[in-house]
Formats: C-alpha cells, structure tokens, sequence
C-alpha cells in the first residue's frame, strides 16, 4: 500500500470513529423514561409502572425562571428491590436533564453477558473489552476526545449555582450503567443519563443573570457615599 492511499484509509477511519462516536449513546431513556420529557410525560409513566413522588426538592423562582421541580425522587411504596429513580429537570423549560435509576435488583437469574449484549444493542457499541466487567460508559464529547469528567456516573447536575459549567463545557451526552453480580450472573442494575449540553444551556441564562446582579450591586456601591475613614 503506498503513502496516499494508506494516509486515505487512516484519514477514513478517523472518519468514521467520529461518526460513531457522534452517535453513542445513540439512546438517551431508561424504563420509557428519556431525556427532554416533561414532568407530565415522566409521571405518566412511572405512575403506571406503581412508582410515587418520595422526595421533591422545588427551586424557587428567580429572575430567569418560574419555580418549578429541580428533581423528584420516585420509589415503589413496600418494594425496596424496586429502583430509586431521581429525575432532575431544567430550570428554563421544566425538562429532564438527568435521570438516576438506582439499583434495581432482578426478580430472577439475568446472564451477565447476554444483559451487556442488549445493552450494547440498546445504547451503542463498545469498544472489545471496554466495560466487560467494569461499569459501561456511553460518552459523547463536544472535543471527539475521551473526556474522564463527561462520564455520566461522575456528574451531579445542580442549578443552585453555576459553578459546574466548566466541567460541562466539554461534555454533551452520556449513559453509564453499573451491574452488580458476577462474570456469569448480574443481580441489579443502575443507570445515570445525563445531558450536559442541555443542562449546560440552562444554567447559562441564571449565570449571566447572576453576573448581572453582581455587577448592579458593584455599580449601586460605587455610587453610594463613602464611609468615614
């Protein structure tokens, strides 16, 4: 193979990893529920499937946003083997950025390898190897590079402040899941999505308007009479 066409093959293949990896995880939902619902559309389902609201926690409203849920914790009253799913929504439009379901366990025996089969089916392919026996991370980064900080199991999506949004400034979509077993059988699994470059553009506006309640009061001091020295 000469210089030009084996510069074409490499040239192709970076190509189409970046293709691929532009489309993993190529699912953002788990249990029916998915990135981008409404509040209403989570429930729906929940509801239907016997989970409650256990746990609300309720950003006020601010200059920027009406008050609204910041996450909603869900459980199946009595069932302690159900998961724990904790749903948290965008203070700009009231739609879900992230979504923990917590460590559901198996009502019966799941092979091990045939759970990360359809996962992989389900979220995308891994690398060989990757997540064979470790936790399997779908990430998708705004650099095409393999960014530790964008796993999804390592975010903890907040509004309260804007102090997150330089991790995020790399980061755009991920799935992690964890599956608690052994190399033949899994006995529970728990999953985390997460969109960062959703949760990024709200956290943007309360940012700014922050800054600008900053520098008000900076401008209000300056104008304000000096005290005695």
């Amino acid at each position: 193979m000469n210089r030009q066409s084996l510069a074409t093959l490499i040239a192709a293949t970076a190509l189409a990893g970046a293709a691929h990896a532009a489309d993993i995880p190529k699912s953002l939902e788990t249990m029916g529920i998915k990135i981008g619902d409404t509040q209403q559309q989570v429930e729906k389902v929940l509801f239907a499937d016997g989970y409650k609201p256990n746990r609300t926690h309720v950003r006020p409203a601010d200059t920027v946003y009406a008050a609204r849920p910041d996450n909603i914790e869900y459980t199946v009253p009595n069932m302690p083997k159900r998961s724990r799913v904790t749903v948290t929504y965008g203070p700009m439009d009231g739609r879900v950025v992230q979504i923990e379901r917590s460590a559901e366990v198996f009502e019966q025996k799941v092979l091990n390898e045939e759970l990360r089969k359809q996962l992989q089916e389900k979220y995308g392919q891994l690398p060989p190897g990757e997540g064979k026996y470790g936790d399997m991370h779908w990430v998708r980064t705004k650099t095409g590079k393999s960014e530790f900080e964008c796993f999804a199991r390592n975010a903890s999506i907040t509004f309260a402040h804007a102090l997150l949004m330089n991790k995020m400034l790399k980061c755009d979509k991920a799935v992690t899941v964890a599956i608690a077993g052994d190399s033949t059988w899994a006995t529970a699994i728990s999953v985390t999505i997460v969109d960062f470059d959703t949760a990024l553009k709200n956290l943007q506006p309360i940012a700014a308007a922050a800054e600008k309640a900053k520098q008000d009061d900076i401008n209000a001091a300056k104008k304000a009479p000096p005290p005695k020295l």
